[in-house]
């Protein structure tokens, strides 16, 4: 398996593995993904409140 750092925003970086079967992946670092959909959620939220002031 390879590991490799997931760079997200300026102050947090995320361990990743990269793998063929995503599936596997999601089952050995299930904490990973929930942290991934977070953070996604919030990048979501961060652009709707910046659509409303520009």
């Amino acid at each position: 398996m390879i590991w490799s750092i997931v760079l997200i925003g300026y102050d947090q970086c995320v361990f990743a593995t990269a793998s063929l079967n995503r599936v596997e992946a999601s089952v050995q670092l299930p904490r990973f993904w929930e942290k991934l959909e977070e953070i996604r959620i919030k990048w979501d939220q961060n652009k709707e409140v910046t659509k409303e002031y520009t």
